[in-house]
């Protein structure tokens, strides 16, 4: 990992402690490279970004970023590329909530922007933070309804797949998703069953949610389609796919005894036989846990 966060954390003013504690309280330890961490203009547009992130006042709008040339480029070139995969590949759950959100393709739309939108569907609000979130923390937010978000974007070099999420993953990926009320209300579910987790169950529950809404897939008509949000974020992920990759039967519990690799590509994915399946077990294994 780079100073980045550490520098914000340590450098910037923010005006409530208390969000400042979520904002800052970051997955350490992870094992990536990013080009970025080489690139001292980006760190330092990192850390501009960073200060940004950090001025969010509770229940104010998200803070606006002026994203640079440079980055609407890298949104552009996603949006352009993955547009062919979404629409042979992914769910449909995911493709109606897309095309309500009716995103700029030249353009990285704001935070802000997205909450007004999903205020009008499901409700929940994006609040953005630094980076990799503990899971705690990460999770347990799910069941008040909001989603920790980033602001920056991925390096120049990689549009087609980031190592840690981005803005483009938590739009491209998240937005559209969490703008339908079923996969919405599941991660309600996954948020509410975190509260009382011990640190084993916690860690059964975070795979699992991997496993289904940042990396799953489900039929539809027999055919396999994309559903989890990291993937439908990375055209190299969904690129993958496409060429064959080990798909695996719909078992919640392998998944929770299952490492997750959220910094790398995938190579074996849980398919299950429906989105009505999934969500139906998914919620009854959440109870029960």
């Amino acid at each position: 990992m780079n100073d980045i966060d550490g520098f914000a954390v340590r450098h910037t003013p923010v005006r409530n402690p208390k969000y400042a504690a979520i904002a800052g309280d970051l997955v350490t330890g992870l094992d990536f490279s990013n080009p970025g961490d080489q690139d001292p203009e980006y760190l330092a547009r990192r850390r501009q970004i960073a200060e940004v992130t950090l001025s969010y006042a509770e229940s104010h709008p998200v803070p606006i970023v002026d994203y640079s040339d440079v980055e609407n480029r890298v949104w552009s070139i996603v949006y352009d590329q993955i547009g062919p995969y979404h629409e042979r590949i992914a769910c449909q759950a995911y493709r109606d909530g897309l095309a309500s959100l009716a995103f700029d393709r030249r353009k990285i739309p704001q935070l802000a922007e997205m909450n007004q939108k999903l205020a009008e569907t499901t409700g929940f609000q994006m609040i953005p933070v630094l980076g990799f979130v503990n899971p705690r923390t990460f999770m347990s937010t799910l069941g008040r309804g909001t989603f920790l978000s980033t602001q920056y974007v991925r390096h120049h070099s990689i549009p087609e797949f980031t190592p840690e999420p981005d803005v483009i993953h938590e739009l491209l990926g998240h937005g559209p998703a969490l703008s339908n009320p079923v996969i919405a209300n599941l991660n309600r579910c996954f948020g509410r069953a975190t509260e009382q987790a011990s640190e084993a169950g916690l860690t059964r529950i975070s795979r699992v949610y991997w496993f289904t809404l940042e990396a799953g897939l489900v039929r539809e008509q027999g055919t396999v389609k994309v559903l989890g949000q990291a993937l439908l974020s990375s055209f190299k992920e969904l690129e993958q796919i496409e060429k064959g990759i080990t798909l695996l039967p719909f078992d919640l519990e392998t998944m929770a005894q299952t490492d997750a690799a959220p910094t790398k590509l995938q190579d074996r994915l849980f398919v299950a036989p429906s989105f009505e399946h999934m969500v139906r077990e998914a919620s009854a294994w959440l109870d029960a846990q």
